[in-house]
């Protein structure tokens, strides 16, 4: 008879640059296992190979492009680096530290491991959750997803995690404080929170950077919290607008008519303008939408 168990390994949350043609920023979860996530999981050895390897970089040249999921794309005009390779392998190393005093039970795939992986094809990520800790009794704790988002201080814009948790409050991680959907959304109104910024602005990424950027591309801070209030949804267990989405295209496909299409127009337009594009799968992505929804006369090719 073969067993198994699950335990939780807690980690922390860093930026990291991965660079695979172009730049992306990431929030890579850091253990206390001495693991890590930049679409790979690896040790602290491996780190060192993708630092040296520039898999891993712990700066962008001027001129060049950061790309960061959910926000945009942004130029680069200027920069100061916090960290050269060297200096960013101890501060990855002083958080794993920090975590596991003793730097005892660290994770590391032997052979035989690495062997059995590659024969059933799996390729490892940690799909790291955020959580907190439900009370003071015990240590049940409550799930939370995150997404990035910029924070307006001064006359600088801070990139900071938002968390959702599944009791439905937000945590800021910028100013290390709780909210309700409704508090978002003023942050957003008033200019606190953002996700678009025009012209060239100081962007602050704590731990890694200070730049000097202008966008190529950017989300609007209206598809932003729309974004937020499907993450919401789905971190609570209640239908996105995705899902919403994808019944009403099914519900016309079945029952097509002008009811059915102007609710499927309500439900896609619901929909993040930057995430219409999962709708349907890579290739197809909205345009069956658009197609039945803007120019209904056009057949669709089979």
């Amino acid at each position: 008879m073969e067993v198994y168990y699950k335990r939780m390994i807690e980690g922390t949350a860093i930026p990291a640059i991965i660079h695979n043609m172009e730049y992306y920023l990431i929030s890579m979860p850091v253990f206390e296992d001495g693991s890590m996530d930049c679409w790979e999981r690896i040790n602290l050895k491996g780190l060192q190979n993708k630092l040296a390897s520039n898999r891993l970089v712990t700066s962008i040249p001027e001129g060049k492009s950061i790309n960061i999921h959910g926000l945009g794309t942004y130029t680069i005009h200027g920069a100061r680096w916090q960290h050269t390779p060297k200096t960013y392998y101890k501060f990855v190393y002083e958080n794993v530290r920090n975590m596991n005093h003793k730097m005892i039970n660290l994770f590391n795939e032997t052979s035989e491991q690495k062997q059995k992986w590659e024969n059933h094809k799996v390729a490892w990520s940690t799909n790291a959750n955020p959580y907190k800790v439900a009370g003071e009794i015990g240590y049940d704790v409550i799930d939370g997803s995150s997404t990035q988002v910029l924070y307006h201080s001064e006359n600088e814009m801070i990139l900071t995690a938002l968390v959702i948790y599944e009791d439905g409050t937000f945590f800021l991680e910028e100013t290390k404080s709780t909210h309700s959907l409704d508090e978002i959304e003023k942050m957003f109104s008033s200019g606190l929170l953002a996700s678009k910024v025009s012209g060239i602005f100081t962007m602050v990424i704590p731990h890694l950077a200070t730049l000097t950027v202008s966008a190529d591309y950017q989300t609007s801070s209206y598809s932003k919290f729309k974004e937020i209030k499907d993450l919401a949804a789905k971190t609570t267990k209640t239908k996105t607008s995705l899902e919403i989405c994808r019944e009403s295209y099914y519900h016309y496909l079945t029952h097509p008519s002008e009811i059915t299409r102007e609710s499927l127009r309500k439900a896609y337009e619901a929909v993040p303008e930057h995430q219409r594009i999962y709708l349907g799968d890579m290739d197809s992505r909205d345009t069956d939408y658009i197609r039945i929804i803007y120019n209904p006369n056009d057949k669709r090719e089979v």
